[in-house]
C-alpha cells in the first residue's frame, strides 16, 4: 500500500500470476456501455446525471485518462459499469456502479482472479 496524497492505493493482487489480465475485457466494458446508452435515449435526463457522475469520478481522481500507448495489452482491464436508478430518491436518483464480476470473452470476471483481502474498515 502506498500513500499518494490524501488516498492510498494498493495493487491489485491475482490469486495466480501467471492468469493476469488483458484488454479482452474492452468488448464487455464498450456493449455494456453501448446497451447503457440506448437505454438512455428516452430518458436525456439520466444521460446527463450518467455523464455528470463519470465527469465527477474524473474530477475527484478516482478515474483518469490513461494514454493508450502507454499500456501493454496485458495490463489492462476496461471496468465495465451500469447505472442504478432509485425512483423516488432526494438526494443521487442515479449512481454509477463499477462491475468487476462481471465476466469477458475467454477470460473470467475481474473479481475471479483476485485474492481476497480482509476488510479493514467497520460497517457502516
Amino acid at each position: 500500500t502506498v500513500k499518494n496524497g490524501d488516498r492510498y492505493e494498493m495493487p491489485l493482487i491475482f490469486k495466480f500470476p501467471e492468469v493476469g489480465i488483458n484488454d479482452s475485457s474492452r468488448v464487455t466494458a464498450v456493449t455494456l456501455l453501448q446497451a447503457q446508452l440506448r437505454r438512455f435515449q428516452h430518458n436525456p435526463k439520466l444521460l446527463k446525471q450518467h455523464d455528470n457522475a463519470i465527469r465527477e469520478y474524473f474530477r475527484e481522481g478516482i478515474s483518469e485518462r490513461v494514454p493508450t500507448s502507454s499500456i501493454p495489452p496485458d495490463s489492462v482491464y476496461y471496468l465495465p459499469h451500469h447505472a442504478v436508478v432509485r425512483k423516488g430518491a432526494v438526494t443521487a436518483k442515479l449512481r454509477v456502479v463499477l462491475d468487476a464480476s462481471s465476466p469477458t470473452p475467454n477470460m473470467p470476471s475481474l473479481n475471479s482472479v483476485l485474492e481476497k483481502v480482509p476488510q479493514l474498515d467497520t460497517d457502516l
